[in-house]
């Protein structure tokens, strides 16, 4: 067993308070299949290869209560590399390597080399957080995840993390370009299992050759990402490109249904007012980023989702397909300013267009413009307007479960990426509270914070979920009403406070000031850091403030 000498210190894409926790890296593994078959290559179909880009994406699971803290957790991590080692066995791909064939083409070499395991602890515990969602934004669980050479590192890594409580952290780091969520998923459920002592077979794992380009490649039919319309962006420095910040909040059913009636009822309401959940909050995320960014009304956009191709819709791969099967829906909206200042149903019927235009023949098309032009695929993508998506809603996360005393996951978080995102992104999970979704959003701070402020946005979130994000800080938006312009305070509860506001002074005037604001009851005395800006429905942006 080798020590690793070398402690990861880069912090986390992120602006919250420092933490005092250490997180210590003291054991390094690399765990083997059981039984390792003879070298063979694995294909990767042009959806797979879409994600070449050597980076890993994370998704951290929690664990309460897994060990006594008394005794240490030399015998859980022993057992769980077992069962690692074991279940590897069902998925050579995952233990083997990226090589280059000899045609050229970007394949894995199914040689056993194994997988990465490290072992680490913390000086903390679950209770040092009000909710252990914000725990990844104070602790570092990543690892070492850049790639110089594809050849020599793993396509998995598992970077588990003791808490002094007895509870531990599984940071899973995967490159996309072998598998997507639903083949992640299926492979950690099958991991659960064999720790349990559960048995698996073989036949119960397609690793057949599927979503192949016809021969030739033949476009046909409309490529559901690509948008002949759209104002091509300049290519982005990714030198200089500003990290995004992640910010994860839970959306309880009553919220949901609020966006489901909106979209539903809009003006724009299509389908018999049969707007889906996921379309009516993908179209609140839309246009909530847009105000966001602050996005010219003029200006077009677009958003990015992804169709599973084992569902029921289009079953283009049998549900145990091992390996990425979406197809990347590219949405398009001629004029940012539609987005933002029309209701819910506009966006989500642009959504739904976009959902039900993509079918068989659209699909093969996909794969076989991919076969032809997939060095390009970042070409068509609307890097600078555009926001990416994707969801992990259907899969039954929360059900994970190792046999651990404390049951089965207990939370489950993504982790920034080392490599910044190009564009704005979205992601909808699983929620360990039934009826409730998490939403995971990645905005560039500056973003990120006007976003929180935005009432049209916060008001379909409990003001305690927002109070996660911005602390003790005063969450305001403006309102003009027959009273005149008042500044509303969102208050813990849910609740609200108007205070009257003195006259504007000059736009040019940055110098911090100080302006009294009479509530109901009280008076308080505001600073003011700059002067308010004022975004398209009257949301209160480009200052801070404060309570004196």
């Amino acid at each position: 067993m080798d020590a690793i000498t070398k402690v990861n210190s880069e912090s986390l894409q992120d602006c919250n308070q420092p933490s005092s926790s250490k997180v210590v890296q003291y054991a390094f593994h690399v765990v083997r299949p059981k039984k390792v078959p003879p070298p063979s290559p694995h294909f990767l179909s042009s959806i797979d290869l879409c994600y070449s880009k050597p980076e890993f994406s994370t998704l951290v699971l929690f664990f309460k209560d897994c060990f006594s803290p008394s005794t240490g957790a030399k015998s859980l991590v022993d057992s769980l590399r077992s069962s690692l080692s074991k279940v590897l066995v069902f998925y050579p791909v995952l233990a083997g390597r990226l090589r280059v064939n000899e045609s050229g083409r970007i394949e894995v070499n199914m040689n056993g080399q194994g997988v990465h395991f490290v072992e680490s602890k913390v000086d903390s515990s679950f209770q040092d957080w009000q909710d252990i969602r914000q725990c990844p934004l104070d602790i570092d669980l990543s690892l070492d995840t850049g790639v110089v050479n594809p050849s020599d590192v793993p396509l998995i890594k598992f970077h588990l993390t003791q808490f002094h409580c007895g509870s531990i952290a599984i940071a899973v780091h995967f490159l996309h370009i072998v598998l997507d969520g639903s083949s992640l998923y299926n492979f950690l459920n099958a991991w659960a299992k064999v720790h349990r002592g559960s048995t698996l077979f073989c036949e119960s794992f397609g690793r057949e050759r599927a979503l192949l380009a016809r021969d030739p490649p033949k476009v046909d039919a409309p490529v559901p990402f690509i948008i002949d319309a759209a104002a091509r962006d300049k290519q982005i420095d990714p030198s200089n490109i500003t990290p995004c910040n992640l910010v994860t909040l839970r959306m309880e059913q009553a919220a949901i249904d609020a966006c489901k009636r909106e979209a539903q009822t809009g003006a724009f309401a299509y389908n018999g007012g049969k707007a889906t959940g996921f379309e009516a909050v993908l179209s609140l995320l839309w246009s909530s980023i847009l105000r966001a960014q602050g996005v010219p009304q003029h200006l077009d956009t677009a958003i990015l989702f992804s169709i599973n191709l084992r569902g029921q819709k289009l079953a283009v791969v049998p549900q145990n397909y091992f390996g990425n099967a979406v197809a990347n829906c590219q949405v398009h909206a001629s004029r940012a300013g539609d987005i933002v200042a029309s209701d819910l149903s506009y966006a989500a019927h642009l959504i739904h267009k976009a959902k039900i235009s993509c079918n068989r023949a659209s699909v093969q098309s996909m794969l076989d413009w991919l076969e032809l032009n997939s060095a390009h695929l970042h070409k068509e993508l609307h890097w600078r307007r555009g926001i990416m998506s994707t969801t992990m809603t259907n899969f039954h996360m929360y059900g994970l479960d190792f046999g651990w005393r404390g049951g089965a996951l207990s939370q489950l978080c993504f982790l920034p990426s080392k490599v910044p995102p190009h564009m704005p992104f979205v992601a909808m999970l699983p929620s360990p509270r039934p009826k409730s979704i998490e939403i995971v959003i990645g905005l560039h701070h500056q973003d990120r914070e006007v976003l929180l402020q935005d009432h049209l946005f916060t008001r379909y979130f409990s003001a305690s979920e927002i109070k996660l994000w911005t602390g003790d800080r005063i969450l305001v938006f403006m309102t003009t009403d027959r009273v005149g312009t008042r500044l509303v305070e969102r208050l813990p509860g849910d609740g609200y406070r108007f205070h009257t506001m003195t006259p504007s002074p000059s736009t040019t005037n940055h110098v911090p000031r100080r302006d009294h604001a009479t509530g109901n009851r009280n008076t308080f005395t505001y600073t003011l850091e700059g002067w308010p800006a004022f975004g398209s429905k009257g949301q209160l942006t480009g200052f801070t403030l404060a309570r004196s």
